[in-house]
């Protein structure tokens, strides 16, 4: 019978044929394995690069760890930032939708009717002895308003004295003119708006005094008189 002699392995001293060991997978996989891990190998260096990363700080830190947590770290951003957008779509799109709803038309009206009629009857109901009439009166008082607003947000002093003065007149005029029954509501109402509006009238308007300090006057440094001394000593 014939053998081939690629699977079997004659020894020299007893002359038995046995037959050769064929590298499996498994064992590839294995050597590999036990290869990596070993001084020097690809596992072991990874493995060290991980251990010594708390150590060492970020600057000296293998550079596939940077690369791993920059990677992360955008990752996380992209998802967040996609999440926050969708939450501010939907935001946008029911403010806008409630804004355009008849309702919300009507309660703004309402709101600035509350303050804007007291207005106009405390304007209306004293200037009946005057040669001015309310309108007029009227259209003076909400220009003073808009030039005190636009020159306060350009930070000139002038504009926003006038803004402080116009909004404590109208303020009062809108306690006078208001019922009781609806006084102190549309009073706080008024003065809501007003420091909302402030904020960008008196924007940058500190109460905290400025200190500014001197700089010291320059003083010339003395001349040096260690050869002079010297001289003398000669």
């Amino acid at each position: 019978m014939a053998t081939n002699n690629n699977d079997l392995d004659v020894t020299a001293d007893a002359g038995i044929p046995t037959p050769m060991k064929k590298d499996t997978p498994l064992a590839d996989a294995r050597a590999w394995w036990n290869t990596a891990w070993t001084t020097g190998g690809v596992l072991h260096d990874r493995w060290e690069d991980l251990r010594l990363a708390p150590q060492l700080g970020w600057h000296p830190m293998a550079t596939w760890i940077k690369t791993l947590i920059a990677g992360i770290g955008i990752a996380f951003v992209i998802v967040l930032a996609a999440d926050a957008a969708a939450v501010l779509i939907a935001g946008t799109d029911q403010l806008l939708t409630t804004l355009a709803s008849p309702e919300a038309n009507r309660t703004t009206h309402d709101i600035w009717a509350a303050i804007d009629t007291p207005a106009r009857t405390y304007l209306t109901t004293h200037t009946q002895d005057l040669p001015v009439d309310a309108s007029t009166t009227y259209a003076l008082w909400q220009t003073a308003g808009l030039v005190g607003l636009v020159g306060g947000f350009l930070r000139i002093t002038a504009a926003r004295t006038l803004w402080i003065t116009w909004g404590a007149a109208s303020i009062a005029m809108i306690w006078q003119a208001t019922p009781d029954t609806g006084r102190t509501v549309a009073t706080g109402i008024a003065a809501l708006i007003w420091i909302l509006a402030s904020a960008a009238a008196l924007r940058g308007l500190t109460l905290r005094p400025a200190i500014r300090r001197a700089r010291p006057a320059h003083r010339p440094a003395p001349a040096d008189d260690t050869g002079v001394q010297t001289h003398r000593t000669r």
